[in-house]
């Protein structure tokens, strides 16, 4: 597993002068993990789930689901890109759903359908379907995300609902209302054209601030620990080797312990060529 060597810092963000370590065992491979300061966005930006309905008991898959989006284009490539480079979605903006803790499906709409009669404000109602569901709670997460996969971080955009399919007998330890992380990215496959091409790392936190003396994320690839994120922002990872690789994100404690919940722990398989 190849090695991280000590991140660098934005020379022009002043918030992200703070430099975090990594750990690993071969430094002659340069693998780097570099902070960048989130993507601007509007305030206004509303995302909630409107079905099913919270707690609602559903007979059977497939489950029809429906958001409502305002104040944010849909189908667009996002201005003022994080890095160059990055992996843009043919979506374009979109909304990430995680149910459980299983990858994300991206759903969206083209660029002329976002906006309303009047073109002032931009609103969707979305629906879409799942089929694969077993019985049992459920649990559905979902925000909006750049073309280029970074959720953007803010409180209002983000929404999570509970529902049940043939029988409330409750399957999943998490509780919604203490810190817990939500998965975005990498996911997939990526086609980098050089080592200098980055892969995006990103997450959603929810009920808690990191800070180096309490919570952070740490982050592993392909079981080796690389290192902690001490901040709620996106991330790129330069030098990953083509090939397949097992990316591991853990909300982690005060004491370095993984909090308690499904979701604090989060794995992915992606695919380097």
């Amino acid at each position: 597993m190849a090695m991280v060597s000590l991140a660098t810092t934005l020379q022009a963000i002043e918030p992200f002068k703070d430099k975090i370590h990594l750990i690993g065992t071969n430094p002659s491979v340069p693998l780097q993990i570099v902070p960048y300061a989130p993507s601007p966005a509007a305030d206004n930006i509303f995302l909630r789930v409107v079905l099913p309905e919270y707690g609602e008991l559903l007979n059977k898959a497939p489950v029809s689901f429906q958001l409502k989006m305002v104040n944010f284009a849909l189908g667009v490539t996002t201005k003022n890109k994080l890095f160059p480079s990055l992996r843009e979605d043919p979506l374009g903006q979109s909304i990430r759903v995680v149910v459980d803790n299983r990858p994300y499906t991206s759903v969206g709409v083209l660029a002329e359908d976002s906006y309303n009669a009047n073109l002032d404000v931009m609103r969707k109602n979305l629906s879409f379907k799942l089929s694969d569901l077993e019985k049992g709670e459920h649990i559905i997460r979902c925000f909006p995300v750049t073309s280029y996969g970074e959720c953007i971080k803010r409180g209002n955009n983000f929404d999570v609902s509970t529902f049940y399919i043939g029988t409330k007998k409750g399957t999943i330890r998490q509780d919604l209302s203490k810190p817990y992380l939500t998965y975005n990215e990498p996911q997939g496959e990526y086609r980098l054209k050089s080592v200098q091409d980055p892969i995006l790392v990103d997450f959603f936190i929810s009920n808690c601030t990191l800070t180096r003396q309490g919570y952070k994320v740490r982050i592993s690839i392909d079981g080796e620990v690389l290192g902690m994120l001490y901040q709620w922002t996106p991330y790129l990872l330069f030098g990953l080797k083509k090939g397949e690789h097992t990316v591991r994100l853990e909300l982690l404690d005060a004491d370095d312990g993984i909090v308690p919940g499904d979701f604090n722990l989060a794995e992915r398989k992606i695919v380097v060529k």
